[in-house]
């Protein structure tokens, strides 16, 4: 497989970094990110972790599925909001390092990880290389406690049905991740309910 195109990757940042991305105000990074994975051939879904919340946007899903029988399917995940003040973001380099211009954040949490997925992607469907499934979360409020992957949604179409990665684990793995994800939701009831909203 051919090198990493750096010089792609930092304008992919700049472009990202610039998108304002507040918790539970994620709508303008969802539509950007939703436009490149469809170039590349990815189903994109939202879910409704944006209703549940009161934000404006939900968890991003996206799906490619894979082009050779038997490969391990992977999932990817990254999330959109960034911590304040965030968005507008004019990056600035200097020495080989990057800078915010001193009114934003840089955005590197967790932008750098969003575009560290679109590149590796992309790189895969341009060489055309061999792959399972591959599954993408990109998820909401992760800087207001993680809340969009406590309320993520796995039964929408775009996410290829991640019981097929929850298959490829071992038995004891796999209660594990489920228990996680039970504990998680029942957390955020629980959590909802005591601060007096209806779940």
């Amino acid at each position: 497989m051919k090198a990493v195109n750096k010089e792609r990757m930092l304008a992919e940042f700049k472009e990202v970094v610039a998108v304002p991305c507040h918790t539970l105000q994620e709508r303008p990074v969802f539509e950007l990110l939703r436009v490149k994975l469809e170039a590349l051939g990815f189903t994109v879904e939202e879910d409704d972790a944006g209703e549940k919340l009161g934000g404006n946007c939900g968890n991003l899903w996206a799906f490619l599925p894979g082009n050779k029988a038997g490969a391990t399917s992977v999932l990817f995940s990254a999330h959109m909001d960034g911590v304040e003040p965030c968005g507008g973001t004019t990056v600035v380099q200097k020495d080989g390092y990057l800078y915010s211009d001193g009114t934003t954040i840089l955005g590197g949490d967790d932008k750098s990880g969003v575009v560290g997925i679109i590149e590796g992607v992309r790189m895969i469907v341009e060489e055309n290389a061999e792959h399972g499934d591959i599954q993408i979360l990109f998820t909401i409020a992760e800087e207001g406690g993680a809340m969009g992957g406590v309320v993520v949604n796995i039964n929408v179409a775009a996410s290829g049905g991640v019981e097929a990665i929850l298959e490829q684990l071992t038995e004891a793995s796999r209660n594990g991740v489920v228990q996680a994800l039970e504990f998680a939701n029942l957390n955020y009831k629980v959590g909802q309910s005591q601060q007096g909203y209806s779940v």
